[in-house]
């Protein structure tokens, strides 16, 4: 059994790292799919899954309804990978939420907890309509309690991108409730300086960032560093780093639909 694992495993990861379009992600998804039917509880499987289900929301899916579909889908998968560990199954039996009963995770979830923060993001602001998002804001407070955990364990862990995530925290949340620009823009900064290479925290800060602050040129240099890097020696998952580049591409081609 342990050798079919391996294999299913070795094939997953292959195929995820070649998806680039819609088609490929549906492959590797059924590949990871049907290695949970050898293995229930296969840690890295679930968490593979939540972050295919986030690319194929944030990166193809078009409608409000497909795209919710898809990140609530990610947040399920990134429970399944949580609910690996234990003292975070016996939480749940309990009765604790997930925000609260990921407090017994260590880092060894910090992957599941990340796809989970970022599927609660994408489900406010990209599955839902303004009454959706006045209604479930609650939501955004639960993220912050599971942020709150990771940051205790390693604000630096991977390469940067929790002071990314805590940079777009702060800048989309209304001021009045605790947003605050100055943080997150100090939070993009640190994303950059503890991983000067990731693709990510550059695309992310034109694209939510610089919009934001009608920032015209800063969004032209972060969107033209992006297309400039050689996404083949680029740190991070390559089929988001194939999505981070194609999206850039767009971004400047209508970047006079953003200022």
């Amino acid at each position: 059994m342990q050798t079919d694992v391996s294999g299913r495993l070795e094939e997953a990861t292959r195929l995820g790292r070649l998806a680039d379009s819609q088609s490929d992600i549906a492959t590797a998804v059924a590949a990871y799919q049907s290695l949970l039917e050898v293995d229930p509880e296969h840690y890295q499987a679930f968490v593979n899954l939540a972050q295919l289900h986030l690319l194929m929301g944030d990166g193809y899916a078009t409608s409000i309804s497909e795209k919710r579909a898809y990140f609530q889908k990610a947040m399920v998968y990134a429970e399944g990978a949580m609910f690996t560990n234990p003292s975070f199954r016996k939480s749940i039996q309990r009765g604790q939420p997930t925000w609260e009963a990921c407090r017994v995770l260590s880092v060894h979830e910090m992957e599941a907890m990340f796809f989970w923060v970022n599927a609660v993001f994408y489900s406010y602001k990209e599955g839902q309509g303004f009454i959706g998002q006045v209604i479930n804001f609650r939501w955004i407070q639960r993220a912050k309690q599971v942020m709150d955990h990771m940051t205790s364990i390693n604000p630096d862990w991977g390469r940067g991108v929790l002071h990314f995530t805590w940079g777009i925290y702060f800048l989309s949340i209304p001021e009045r409730m605790g947003g605050d620009r100055k943080k997150s823009s100090e939070y993009f900064r640190k994303a950059i300086e503890v991983g000067p290479n990731e693709l990510i925290h550059r695309w992310g800060r034109a694209k939510y960032y610089h919009v934001k602050m009608k920032n015209p040129q800063g969004f032209r240099d972060d969107l033209e560093w992006v297309l400039s890097q050689d996404v083949r020696q680029s740190p991070g998952d390559a089929a988001w780093n194939a999505f981070f580049v194609r999206d850039a591409r767009r971004l400047l081609d209508t970047m006079d639909s953003y200022f």
